[in-house]
């Protein structure tokens, strides 16, 4: 069953603190709302079996195991969500552009990616839906739009080409802009000012030493947003 685990550590964190942020958002989150956060694990984790499948694309028991998966953690957030599921759906749409994307362009195309932080971030619009009764589509564009960061930091540090350069400079912008747009807080952004940064500066560290600098900065959001949002 080893074959079958997710072992995108990125991922994991992400989800994490997307599902904490959205609690922390809501204001009026308890203990009990960490229930649906299984659930979601399932789902992340449902990405390798599906990927393994996709190798070969006939059923046979990786799609097996994607699809107990995914129906196990519907089942599970059906169950905690009741009425409230009718909030979720149209949620779903969001995984499903992922999947199709993975199927037909592969993990590393740029839509794929973002698509990607798109779907974990979705545990915030989630959580604020445990906690309020509905989902807050603010909390959800502004964990997506920080976290999609991401994709073009880790673009640069492996080109560092002028062109990435200067799209990770322009997402910057676009995202405060759009924090003024929704009437979001822009300090929230702040840990992004080290994408700004490194994409001046290109200073050199390496990946693994990157993966460090992105948990500390989504950790840094998850404090902003507890103080500020």
């Amino acid at each position: 069953m080893k074959r079958y685990l997710l072992k995108e550590y990125g991922s994991w964190s992400v989800l994490a603190v997307a599902y904490l942020a959205g609690l922390i958002a809501s204001r009026s989150s308890t203990p009990a709302d960490l229930v649906p956060f299984p659930a979601l694990c399932l789902l992340v984790n449902s990405k390798q079996a599906f990927t393994v499948w996709l190798r070969k694309r006939r059923f046979d028991r990786h799609l097996a195991v994607f699809m107990a998966q995914v129906l196990t953690a519907a089942v599970l957030l059906v169950w905690w969500f009741g009425a409230s599921t009718t909030e979720l759906l149209p949620l779903l749409v969001i995984p499903m552009i992922y999947l199709v994307l993975v199927a037909v362009a592969g993990e590393h195309f740029v839509m794929t990616e973002l698509a990607g932080f798109g779907v974990l971030s979705l545990a915030a619009a989630i959580a604020s839906c445990s906690a309020t009764g509905s989902v807050d589509y603010v909390v959800y564009a502004s964990v997506a739009v920080f976290f999609a960061a991401g994709v073009f930091k880790v673009r640069t540090q492996l080109r560092k080409r002028m062109r990435e350069r200067t799209v990770m400079g322009l997402y910057v912008l676009f995202a405060g802009l759009l924090f003024v747009m929704l009437g979001i807080p822009v300090i929230v952004l702040l840990p992004l000012l080290e994408n700004v940064y490194y994409a001046i500066s290109l200073y050199r560290v390496r990946l693994a030493v990157t993966g460090w600098v992105e948990l500390a900065k989504s950790v840094s959001f998850l404090v902003l947003v507890a103080f500020f949002f």
